[in-house]
């Protein structure tokens, strides 16, 4: 899930950087979290898709956060907590402290807290902050879809192309929405 929202968000990227063509040092350059590649966007004429990726900065931070530990490492850490005399064992994703200063930046720029995300431990003696694996997801998928389609929206309107073209039937509308409402997702933008 973390690996295909940041691909989503490098393939923006890098199909902005197709359509307004500008000089980068390396191909691992391209992409909308760098400040760099931000400004080259504005001077080529993407200042919509630019500004989009700016404010979505805090979004992008804490999902590469979770992403090099993914992809280029073990794995996130985690453990199962055992409560004796209660229902089953939770599975909890620990985080280490930057990733969560990191979310609590992107619930504060949200006006939501960590704690909806499904944090806990956050100041518990000797026990790393986590978040309950099921909640957190939820949160994250939403989130990163909901930031996929401002990015894809903005470079639509930099490329001067329609939004949103689809020719969805009101059929496949509902069955997306009960997929949807059935998954237990989130709905962003309700």
């Amino acid at each position: 899930m973390v690996a295909a929202i940041a691909g989503a968000v490098d393939t923006v990227a890098v199909l902005a950087q197709i359509e307004f063509p500008f000089e980068v040092d390396s191909d691992s350059r391209i992409s909308l979290r760098f400040p760099a590649f931000r400004r080259a966007l504005r001077n080529a004429g993407a200042t919509v898709l630019a500004n989009t990726a700016s404010e979505q900065m805090p979004l992008l931070r804490f999902l590469w956060s979770l992403r090099n530990p993914i992809l280029h490492r073990q794995g996130l850490p985690g453990y199962t907590l055992h409560v004796l005399g209660s229902g089953p064992d939770l599975s909890q994703i620990t985080l280490n402290e930057g990733q969560l200063e990191l979310l609590d930046a992107l619930c504060a720029q949200r006006g939501e807290s960590a704690e909806e995300w499904g944090l806990r431990n956050r100041d518990v003696k000797g026990v790393s902050p986590s978040v309950e694996p099921w909640l957190f997801t939820q949160f994250l998928v939403s989130r990163g879809i909901g930031a996929i389609q401002r990015l894809a929206d903005a470079l639509a309107d930099d490329c001067h192309t329609p939004k949103n073209a689809n020719s969805w039937t009101p059929e496949q509308r509902e069955a997306i929405r009960r997929f949807r409402l059935l998954s237990g997702f989130l709905m962003e933008g309700r």
